[in-house]
């Protein structure tokens, strides 16, 4: 019985290397590094730098997208590293819990520019539809009163 390599779907290793620099050009950018600065310490072309940054948007990214990859980083060099040690765990425990915290945080986000999106396409509604609050017309103005006289005894 013959197995499948499990890794048959992995890049080669060439392209392995080619997107760690990218990621690691990426995080010198949002880190405040200038392209022409990441391009001569990373030995590539500044052209080449600028389009990376142009395809994977890389000024457009919110705080929370640079949090997130950096929890993500930080949660797979743990993951892999052989010999954990309690604080190690401790740390795995910890990053899993803000990982949680972010995927909330970006569910949130998502549900609120939805229902913005919604709000816009919706029919927009007239003022007068909402009711004052507490409200009573004549009549139950009236209703109350009797109510409240029919229940007191005659010397109050």
């Amino acid at each position: 019985m013959t197995t499948a390599n499990p890794f048959s779907a992995f890049p080669d290793r060439s392209q392995v290397v080619e997107l760690a620099v990218r990621r690691a050009a990426r995080d010198l950018f949002w880190s405040g590094w200038t392209i022409t600065a990441i391009a001569e310490h990373i030995g590539h072309k500044r052209s080449t730098v600028e389009t990376w940054k142009q395809r994977g948007k890389w000024d457009q990214a919110t705080p929370v997208d640079k949090i997130s990859d950096a929890l993500d980083q930080r949660m797979r060099v743990l993951i892999t590293k052989e010999n954990k040690d309690p604080k190690d765990f401790k740390e795995i425990d910890l990053l899993g819990r803000e990982i949680e915290r972010m995927c909330k945080i970006q569910a949130r986000s998502a549900r609120a520019s939805a229902q913005v999106g919604h709000e816009e396409t919706a029919a927009p509604r007239s003022p007068t539809r909402r009711s004052k609050r507490n409200a009573m017309s004549d009549e139950q103005r009236q209703k109350l009163i009797d109510a409240v006289k029919d229940w007191l005894i005659g010397h109050q």
